[in-house]
């Protein structure tokens, strides 16, 4: 069973990435399940961020998600890094991860160095 904060995110995300609130759960990835990136990525996490009071300076976008290009040559280097960076990257964001923030009020992943910047001094 749901619960209240875990639907909000749902319904949240379902608004701003065009999908049915049904077909998001804990495990979907937004940048391979839904596919949110680039620009698009930090304008949901800022409104995510503002609508749940998260701090977002924790978490490093750059790891998660990719640039966005405009130019022609873009093009052809959005297709490159489309396939090679997605394969060498593994982290993935997770509603998992952002109702766990929504609850904790910061989103923080894998810092393994900088935990206790993060609030946990594991």
């Amino acid at each position: 069973m749901k619960g209240e904060l875990e639907c909000a995110v749902i319904d949240f995300l379902s608004s701003k990435c065009k999908c049915r609130p049904d077909e998001i759960s804990l495990e979907t990835s937004l940048l391979y399940d839904l596919g949110v990136d680039g620009d698009d990525a930090a304008e949901l996490l800022e409104g995510y961020a503002e609508k749940f009071e998260v701090d977002l300076s924790g978490f490093r976008f750059d790891e998660y998600f990719g640039p966005e290009g405009c130019s022609p040559f873009m093009m052809f280097s959005a297709i490159y890094y489309w396939i090679t960076w997605k394969k060498q990257r593994a982290k993935s964001l997770k509603v998992a991860d952002l109702v766990d923030a929504a609850r904790t009020g910061r989103l923080c992943l894998g810092y393994r160095k900088e935990r206790s910047r993060c609030g946990d001094s594991r």
